[in-house]
């Protein structure tokens, strides 16, 4: 009798430890799979919060180039600074190129006020505007009387910078000017070549090279 409680009791323990291992096996098995599902879930709450923090970004394209086309027309401008400061007259008109735009720079007088107006010359929007008064010698209408322009049968922007290129016989018209000198209202365009920049003044009106003025 105690032999036989003695061989099941050693069956027994060989039994028990027989599959010690195995319930360590599965013990290290669903610890490995608990730490995948963990990694896995971690890596998934990583990558939702990231493309969280990618949806509250500002996506700022590309700085691109500034459109340097002349869209606005030299009556435009005119018409623009007229409707700005009505009962002035004109003294001067710029076009030129400033930080990679075109912009007009009017300036006019009345009989004690000094005017200038500044026009993006690709889309018309004023960017900006400025008033002074005269000098007591300019005021009670002396400046106005010297200075305002003729803007009859002006040449336009594009014939003026024809012309002025055709006088220097090559480059690219890349800045205009109207003034007035000894009662004569003139254009002055300056013609890129290279490097170089040349300027040819040519009447208002009939487009005839006044005087040209090459770079040295």
């Amino acid at each position: 009798m105690k032999k036989m409680l003695v061989i099941g009791w050693l069956s027994f323990s060989l039994l028990f430890t027989g599959c010690a291992p195995k319930k360590s096996e599965q013990s290290n098995d669903k610890e490995a799979s608990d730490v995948k599902e963990t990694t896995e879930i971690s890596i998934e709450d990583s990558t939702e919060e990231t493309e969280k923090k990618d949806d509250n970004k500002v996506q700022v394209a590309p700085e691109g180039k500034e459109n340097v086309r002349i869209q606005v027309t030299l009556e435009e401008a005119i018409a623009k600074y007229q409707s700005t400061f009505p009962g002035s007259d004109i003294i001067s008109i710029e076009l030129e190129e400033e930080r990679g735009r075109y912009r007009y720079e009017i300036q006019g007088v009345d009989d004690d006020v000094e005017y200038e107006l500044y026009i993006h010359a690709a889309t018309g929007e004023v960017s900006d505007m400025e008033t002074e008064s005269l000098d007591d010698d300019e005021r009670h209408g002396v400046e106005r009387q010297r200075e305002a322009l003729d803007l009859t049968n002006l040449l336009s922007i594009e014939k003026a910078g024809e012309v002025a290129e055709a006088a220097i016989g090559e480059g690219q018209a890349v800045e205009w000017s109207l003034e007035r000198d000894d009662g004569i209202t003139y254009w002055e365009v300056k013609v890129r070549v290279g490097s170089s920049e040349s300027s040819v003044k040519l009447d208002s009106k009939t487009g005839n090279v006044l005087e040209i003025d090459f770079d040295d």
